[in-house]
Parts: structure tokens; sequence; C-alpha cells
């Protein structure tokens, strides 16, 4: 029986796989609750969306990355660094191949983030916190997410950025609780907190279908017929 070549294989396997999984999600993820991924940000902020300014945009693939323009309403959490009432997120991927942060970065919008500093960049420059691959610390500034990432301790510093004129406003002022709730990264999401929303809201990827999942167990037979095809 003539072999078939390792590219070939490789290629074949790789291009099946593709084809199988596109933008899902693996088999078995559960997104991480709202306030593991807010707590485990070096810095987490209520604020409004002030205007891109492209960094990409290809024609071609649809592809949008921008620097974000946020300005800062409240801390609720801070590394040991200064945070500016106006600061940027560097290199956000609005539009990609499985998702669409259109829908929540706008003009205008009001944003519950986690975010992490850019490595050697100035106290202004920031990239969202990603929570593993798929987790992102992107929140819609609502006043029952506010109120949700209220309750966890190191969550609740209600801080005024530097260069804000006048108190932060009462819609972060009352979302702060007395008591707080201590939480870790082995958070059980069973244990969580009210009405926590789980879901990253802009991304478009959906669960496997029952289609899908029998075709990668077709995938994986296929897989070991090309590899006995390979060794023998």
């Amino acid at each position: 029986m003539e072999k078939i070549p390792l590219l070939t294989l490789t290629l074949t396997i790789a291009f099946f796989w593709h084809e199988v999984t596109g933008c899902s999600p693996p088999l078995g993820w559960t997104p991480k609750p709202m306030e593991v991924i807010l707590a485990n940000s070096a810095v987490v902020v209520y604020g409004k969306d002030m205007g891109h300014t492209a960094v990409l945009n290809d024609s071609m693939t649809g592809d949008l990355i921008a620097d974000v323009d946020l300005q800062i309403d409240c801390i609720l959490k801070r590394d040991e660094r200064a945070v500016p009432e106006n600061i940027t997120i560097r290199g956000m991927p609005l539009v990609g191949p499985c998702s669409d942060y259109r829908k929540v970065f706008y003009l205008g919008a009001e944003l519950l983030l986690g975010l992490d500093r850019v490595p050697g960049g100035s106290d202004d420059a920031f990239i969202v916190h990603y929570q593993g691959a798929l987790d992102d610390a992107i929140y819609r500034g609502t006043a029952e997410n506010l109120a949700e990432a209220g309750k966890v301790c190191g969550l609740q510093a209600g801080e005024k950025p530097i260069g804000k004129t006048g108190d932060v406003s009462a819609k972060c002022r009352a979302a702060f609780s007395t008591n707080c709730i201590s939480i870790s990264p082995a958070f059980d999401p069973a244990q969580s907190i009210g009405n926590i929303s789980t879901v990253v809201v802009a991304t478009t990827t959906e669960a496997p279908s029952k289609a899908a999942i029998t075709f990668q167990l077709n995938l994986i037979l296929l897989t070991g017929v090309l590899l006995c095809n390979t060794l023998l």
C-alpha cells in the first residue's frame, strides 16, 4: 500500500480541524465569572469610550485594530502606579475573524473593564486583560455589572483617577457594598454571587453543535486511518 506523505497527512488534518472548529470554543469550555476575571486584572475601571484611532483597517479581511480612548469615572482596583483620567487601550481588535466588539466599543459607550499595563508603557497605556485565551475582561458599564463587581473584595477602591475634577458619579458610588466576598482564581462558578453575567458580551462564538461534535468524531477516525496508512 502506498504511504501518504507526512506533510500531506498534517495538512489534511489541519484543514479538517479548522473546518470543524472554526470559531467555536473548545468542548467543555465554560466562561469564567465576571468577578474572577476582573479580580485577576491589574486595574479595573468604569468609564466612557471617547473615540478610536485605527491602527490596522484591512479592507480585504474586514479586520479592524484600534487604540481606544477611555475617560475614567472611577477606579475599582489599581496597582501601585497612577491611573490618569484619560487613558488609551492599545491595539484593541475591534473586528476579527470570530468577534465584533463594535457592539460594545463605540463613542459614548459606558464600559466596565479589566486592564493590564502595556509592558514598558506610560501610565496611560493599557491593554485588555485576558483570563486564558477566551475570557476577556470587557463588560458593559451597567449599574447591575458595577453592583456585582462591587461585592468583591479588592474591587471596592472607588477612587478618582488622576486629573478628574469633582467626585465620581453616583452610579459608581452606589455600586460598592459595605461587605465584600473574597474570591480566588479557582473560584467555583456554582458559588457565584447574585445574577452574574458570565458571558462575554461581544464575541460571536457559539458552542459546538451536535453536527460539529459528530464531525469531530469522524475527524478522529479519519486521523487514525491516515496515521495507520502512513506507518504501514
